[in-house]
């Protein structure tokens, strides 16, 4: 099942629905009809309970619900996500999904968002004031360095680890994912 904002959900975004918290804004943003809801779910750090209420108050749709039926015109009603939407969904081969830089972007500020740290307020300000993407992976590459030396080695690699399946493939090897994905021994 592949989610899309709808127009209540585009207008709670814009008016900063006081219901949104930012992993449910995250959410809404990544949602574009383009991303099934394993992927969703993966890239978010949300719930099935969360997408049912974003779903309950009108937020999201599956994107199947908003194409015509033939009859008319009319739209078919959303389908309700159960857990058997999650195993029905056919697997995709690893690395197969579809990988953004923004998505890796708004996974390193929700990142920042937990980090209790006084230099996060400045990483995040960094990754804000981007302009380009190369100014966002020397942003990035400067947020996982930091995370490494204020956060558990464990962490901090999941984290990466993470990037490493957000970010398109010519930017994660730029990073140099591979060489920060582990922790030196120097």
């Amino acid at each position: 099942m592949k989610l899309a904002k709808t127009a209540a959900g585009r207008e709670a975004l814009s008016s900063r629905d006081e219901r949104l918290g930012i992993k449910l804004r995250q959410l809404m943003v990544l949602a574009n009809g383009e991303r099934d809801l394993p992927q969703l779910l993966q890239v978010s750090g949300t719930s099935l309970k969360d997408i049912e209420n974003l779903m309950g108050w009108g937020f999201l749709v599956d994107s199947k619900g908003r194409e015509p039926t033939g009859t008319g015109g009319s739209q078919q009603k959303p389908r309700a996500v159960t857990q058997g939407s999650l195993t029905s969904t056919p697997a995709k081969a690893a690395g197969s999904h579809r990988r953004s830089l923004a998505a890796a972007k708004l996974y390193m500020l929700g990142i920042l968002d937990v980090l209790r740290h006084p230099t996060a307020a400045d990483m995040k300000a960094s990754l804000h004031a981007c302009s380009d993407a190369q100014d966002l992976v020397r942003s990035l590459k400067h947020c996982i360095v930091s995370l490494r030396q204020h956060a558990s080695d464990g962490y901090a690699s999941r984290v990466v680890s993470q990037l490493i399946e957000l970010l398109p493939a010519e930017h994660a090897m730029e990073l140099g994912l591979n060489e920060l994905a582990t922790p030196s021994d120097a």
